[in-house]
C-alpha cells in the first residue's frame, strides 16, 4: 500500500489490482448482464448504478472483486492497526458522456474505496476537498483509493466518449 503525499496532510492510499486484466472482463460482463439503472437528481446522473438497488438485489460482479475488496481491507487494518476492518457495502457506477457525481462524503464509515475498473485517459478522475482547497491524485485503471469515509470527492462530469466503470465499497473498523 503505497501513502500517497499532497498539499494537504490526508491519509489517502493506492492499491493496484495484481489480476485486473483478468477479472475487468468478468467484471464488465457481469455488470451488463444485470441491466441498467440510472440515478438522476441535481447531485449526481449516473446511467448505470445498482447503488440504489436493495440488499435483495443479486451482484454477480461480487464474486470478481471479493478477493480484491478482502486484500484492501487487511491492507488497511494493517497499516492503521486494526484487528477487523470489514466490508459495510458496495455498488458499481458507471459514468457515460455527461454523467457527473457532486461533492460528497461517506460519513457513515472509517474508509470509503474506489476501484477503476474501466479508466481511459480523458475519463475524470476523482477530485478530493478539504476546506474549500481541491486536490486530485493520480490514478489509473486498475487502482483502487483508499481515503478516509469523511473526505469529500466528487467525480466531475465524463466529457469523453468512453464509459468509467468503478466499484465502491466502504470498510468499517
Amino acid at each position: 500500500m503505497q501513502l500517497i503525499k499532497t498539499n494537504i496532510d490526508m491519509p489517502i492510499f493506492k492499491i493496484t489490482a495484481d489480476n485486473h486484466k483478468i477479472i475487468k472482463p468478468l467484471i464488465l460482463k457481469s455488470i451488463e448482464s444485470m441491466g441498467s439503472y440510472s440515478v438522476i437528481n441535481d447531485d449526481q446522473r449516473i446511467t448505470n448504478t445498482d447503488w440504489h438497488m436493495g440488499s435483495q438485489f443479486k451482484r454477480p460482479y461480487f464474486e470478481h472483486v471479493k478477493f480484491l475488496i478482502e486484500n484492501v481491507a487487511k491492507q488497511a487494518g494493517q497499516y492503521f492497526n486494526y484487528e477487523n476492518v470489514r466490508m459495510s457495502n458496495y455498488w458499481y457506477q458507471q459514468y457515460y458522456k455527461g454523467d457527473y457525481h457532486t461533492w460528497h462524503a461517506h460519513g457513515e464509515c472509517s474508509f470509503s474505496c474506489v476501484y477503476y475498473v474501466d479508466l481511459n485517459k480523458d475519463n475524470p478522475k476523482t477530485s478530493f476537498r478539504v476546506n474549500k482547497n481541491e486536490f486530485d491524485v493520480e490514478i489509473n485503471e486498475g487502482n483502487v483509493l483508499i481515503f478516509p469515509g469523511f473526505l469529500e470527492h466528487t467525480s466531475k462530469e465524463n466529457i469523453s466518449d468512453g464509459v468509467k466503470t468503478i466499484i465502491s465499497f466502504n470498510l468499517d473498523v
